[in-house]
């Protein structure tokens, strides 16, 4: 049996391999959490109730922010296109973000 030696060149492929793999691994399960969100929403954005998949950049959004001390769960997830994302996102205002929140639980 005939041992290579591996040089820090090769590491670092390997390395890189992992890493890359690793990022595979994550781009896929995201994309499935997000088609499974999508599909408990019959493919609707619960914004403006239009499909989705109707050409328009979507974004996950997390319900109550991470750093307001919930978690990434997908009961604190939805689905909605990008341009109601940075409403929700970049709105300073919490009672405003709650508002648009209370409007999507009444839907």
């Amino acid at each position: 049996m005939r041992h290579v030696m591996m040089t820090a060149d090769t590491e670092i492929i390997l390395k890189s391999a992992n890493m890359i793999t690793s990022l595979t691994n994550h781009y896929h399960s995201t994309i499935k959490r997000e088609r499974n969100l999508a599909k408990e929403q019959l493919c609707k954005c619960p914004v403006c109730d239009d499909s989705l998949y109707n050409g328009e950049e979507i974004h996950a959004h997390h319900i109550i922010p991470r750093k307001e001390g919930d978690k990434n769960t997908m009961r604190n997830l939805i689905i909605l296109h990008s341009e109601y994302h940075n409403h929700f996102t970049y709105s300073q205002d919490k009672d405003y973000r709650h508002a648009l929140f209370l409007g999507l639980k009444n839907r």
